[in-house]
């Protein structure tokens, strides 16, 4: 990383107003296609409305998002204003339409959910996976990538990696998560990230920085990995 890395991850992170709805002629999604067929997302990075409830957003998620797309050449998308829904929950919304549009004209090996966790959880990482079935060949490479940055299951704090337990990303009768959405509609696999707060404190430097690094080599690692697996589904290989 460049000595600068944080200013500019300030200036991504900066892009999103988090109380702010969008104006008119104003976009609520960010994208940025890339080059490598793994998107990002960041779909609670603004304030949203789950079951009538005014929900804060997750900071740092879209600047994190969007710092590791540009340093790996992978989409990504993002909730730049305060939305009227839930883009994670609602089984219809734009964001959710949006990452349709985006896979229909750029088909992804992959898809990396990142949202943010509270404080009061015992883990630094939590990986849902739908219990293995939205990106079971790709797990092992994942949480050795992750390992190699200090992230791991048998990890104590915020070095810990919970693997299915508290976030599956499976959604429920009601609830439909963006993992769900994109592995049984869209036949994509994914996987769905959430990040402690006091990894995303903007106010601890190192931390960021492990957790931008780690974010980093999840995605590599998970492209790789796709590879064998899209080009056997999809038809189609990594560039």
């Amino acid at each position: 990383m460049t000595r600068d890395w944080y200013s500019h991850l300030m200036v991504l992170e900066n892009d999103v107003r988090v109380d702010q709805a969008a104006a008119p002629g104003e976009a609520e999604i960010g994208y940025q296609p890339g080059r490598l067929p793994v998107l990002l997302s960041a779909p609670h990075a603004a304030r949203h409305i789950r079951a009538g409830q005014l929900k804060h957003g997750e900071p740092m998620t879209a600047g994190l998002a969007r710092w590791v797309a540009e340093e790996t050449g992978a989409h990504v998308l993002y909730l730049r204003r305060r939305t009227n829904g839930d883009p994670n929950s609602d089984f219809y919304s734009p964001y959710k339409q949006a990452l349709r549009a985006a896979h229909t004209q750029t088909p992804f090996c992959f898809m990396v959910d990142v949202h943010g966790a509270s404080d009061r959880h015992n883990f630094g990482l939590a990986l849902g996976s739908m219990g293995g079935q939205s990106c079971a060949r790709l797990l092992p490479e994942i949480l050795a990538a992750l390992a190699e940055q200090g992230f791991s299951p048998r990890g104590r704090g915020l070095l810990r990696v919970d693997l299915d337990e508290k976030f599956k990303g499976l959604g429920s009768p009601v609830r439909e998560t963006l993992t769900r959405f994109a592995w049984h509609e869209l036949h994509l696999p994914c996987l769905q990230v959430e990040i402690h707060a006091q990894l995303r404190d903007v106010q601890a430097q190192s931390e960021l920085k492990r957790t931008a690094a780690a974010l980093r080599a999840l995605v590599l690692a998970a492209a790789a990995a796709a590879a064998d697996c899209c080009s056997k589904s999809h038809g189609t290989t990594l560039k």
